[in-house]
């Protein structure tokens, strides 16, 4: 678990069927047992001391992302009559992070959201036409896809729940990926992200950019900015980020397709800097896999497990071999020189323990670990930024 009363300094950056119920049931109590552990008093006092000085200057690379971004909404107002965007989840989290001077903008993905409040035909029609519509900024478009999300309370329907559609772009030359989604309603928009540091939203209004946003956060905490709508995050999912704190708010898809949400859930805890709790490790082996399995999407959510900087990456493998994630019998995986690598680690820190001559566990990527651990402060902060890149 993570250490209570870590500090976070003021910055200044700028310089329904029966077992669906039984699911449902269970999760809403293992929901609730995670959510008894986070003091809504320390939340809030964190929240105030992340502030953006009224003098501050945009970080390096934000300009260039609402250019980006203002570009893609021009279209989407005037061709689609879509009044708002949402930069949601872990892009959020990489603008929230820049803003408050915690790292630099970068983000693998660039994940951008609308409501439609259409039916299911008008909007895939519409999500096909805007993605052509988008390739002729010079972008190429992947096909469109559904947006499965899991609704327990439609019982053997909500396991393959549509919240609406949505396609890739890129680039030439740019490794980035933007992935727009087009959603039915605001109702299909709430299944989106189980843990709270997923469902944090930064709306951009058609008359704004990403810098009039920005612009309105100056001089304002955090917590101030959420209460103004500056930033939707009912959650208090970014000051869940940078504690540690995460908490399970929405367990549609680990309901629904639990294997897939697996690595998933392991990579947010290891790059959030917080130990996955014991009851939730137990949750998740004995749930079902209700959806039909994506080996392939499993894979690759597991090999960016594999892929974290090193300890981070074998306390991940470790953490999947308990959770008895079937991704890692793929031999995709194992036969991997990186997957190899990291079993290595994972099985000389194991022997060491059981020798005596370590008398620790790896540091959960960054936070301050338990003090019988014996890591510097120093130490585990560099693990963090390792891991969080």
């Amino acid at each position: 678990m993570p250490v209570k009363n870590r500090r976070i300094p003021l910055l200044h950056p700028g310089a329904p069927c029966r077992g669906a119920r039984n699911g449902i049931v269970t999760l809403a109590a293992a929901v609730l047992l995670l959510a008894l552990g986070t003091s809504s008093t320390r939340a809030e006092s964190v929240g105030r001391r992340l502030q953006l000085h009224a003098d501050a200057r945009p970080p390096a690379g934000l300009v260039q992302l609402s250019s980006q971004i203002a570009e893609m909404q021009r279209v989407m107002r005037s061709r689609f009559k879509i009044d708002t965007v949402y930069i949601v989840g872990g892009s959020a989290r990489s603008v929230l992070d820049a803003t408050y001077g915690f790292k630099p903008l970068e983000m693998r993905d660039l994940d951008l959201f609308a409501v439609t409040n259409t039916r299911d035909r008008t909007t895939h029609s519409r999500t096909r036409r805007l993605a052509s519509e988008l390739a002729k900024l010079g972008y190429r478009k992947h096909p469109v896809e559904d947006r499965l999300r899991g609704d327990p309370t439609l019982g053997a329907k909500g396991i393959n729940h549509n919240a609406g559609y949505g396609f890739f772009l890129n680039r030439p030359g740019d490794s980035k990926i933007v992935d727009v989604s087009l959603l039915h309603s605001e109702a299909a928009f709430q299944l989106n992200g189980p843990l709270n540091i997923d469902r944090i939203r930064i709306p951009i209004r058609h008359d704004q950019s990403l810098l009039d946003v920005w612009r309105a956060m100056r001089g304002k905490s955090y917590r101030t900015a959420v209460r103004a709508g500056v930033v939707l995050d009912r959650d208090n999912g970014y000051v869940g980020w940078r504690t540690g704190r995460l908490k399970l708010v929405n367990p549609g898809d680990v309901w629904a397709d639990v294997e897939r949400m697996k690595p998933r859930l392991v990579k947010s805890y290891l790059k959030a800097g917080a130990r996955m709790p014991r009851r939730l490790v137990k949750q998740l082996r004995s749930m079902p896999q209700r959806r039909g399995r994506q080996p392939d999407l499993e894979l690759r959510y597991a090999q960016r497990v594999i892929d974290l900087p090193l300890p981070a990456a074998a306390e991940g493998l470790a953490l999947l071999r308990r959770l008895r994630a079937p991704a890692l019998q793929d031999p995709r995986l194992q036969e991997t020189p990186r997957y190899r690598e990291v079993a290595r680690s994972v099985s000389s820190a194991r022997a060491a323990r059981v020798q005596g001559k370590a008398g620790r566990r790896w540091p959960a990527a960054g936070k301050r670990p338990p003090a019988r651990s014996g890591l510097s402060v120093p130490r585990v902060r560099r693990a963090r930024v390792a891991a969080s890149r």
